[in-house]
């Protein structure tokens, strides 16, 4: 009996998932809902299952996930802030880079300072819901403005923040720093 992807994806759908990626390969399928759960993988036999908020391998607090066809791609968020600083590059003792650079947990050191993207991805996947003990308060970003030299990017994490989008403020200004680190699943 022969079955058309399309009616596989119909048939998920019916029993309550929606298929994001599905990708049929020589020796196994691999099903991966909207939530990025992978269904299955009839090649390995083993389900990988993470979902925002999940503890990842390291222990962080899964916050990105996206599959392709090199694998399923996961970013976490350390579960505590680091010290408060300023910000900086890797080399720069003491500042926001350095610190996550030299941050390790359970054995993981290839911790990072997010960029401004993954900051607001965890600020809207993690700290509006309520995960990842975020405090309200500003939290640096990996990017330097491209309005000054002396500026980089942070965003505020307050509950009430009238803007969501991050902001250029002075790299002298001391905020706090969440380290992440990012590892794939291989097909």
């Amino acid at each position: 009996m022969k079955i058309k992807l399309k009616d596989v994806a119909v048939i998920l759908l019916l029993i309550g998932f929606s298929v994001v990626s599905l990708s049929c390969e020589s020796l196994g399928i691999t099903l991966v809902s909207s939530d990025g759960r992978s269904l299955s993988d009839v090649r390995s036999g083993i389900v990988y299952e993470y979902s925002i908020g999940d503890r990842g391998p390291a222990g962080g607090i899964i916050f990105f996930m996206r599959s392709d066809s090199e694998g399923r791609h996961f970013m976490e968020a350390a579960p505590v802030d680091l010290p408060s600083a300023q910000w900086g590059v890797i080399g720069e003792r003491g500042k926001a880079a350095q610190l996550c650079d030299d941050f390790s947990l359970n054995g993981f050191n290839d911790w990072f300072l997010p960029n401004s993207t993954d900051l607001f991805r965890m600020y809207t996947n993690l700290k509006r819901r309520d995960l990842g003990r975020f405090q309200n308060n500003f939290y640096w970003s990996s990017n330097e403005s491209q309005l000054s030299s002396s500026m980089a990017i942070a965003l505020d994490f307050t509950i009430t923040a009238q803007h969501e989008l991050p902001s250029s403020y002075p790299k002298d200004r001391v905020y706090l720093v969440r380290a992440v680190r990012a590892f794939t699943i291989s097909n």
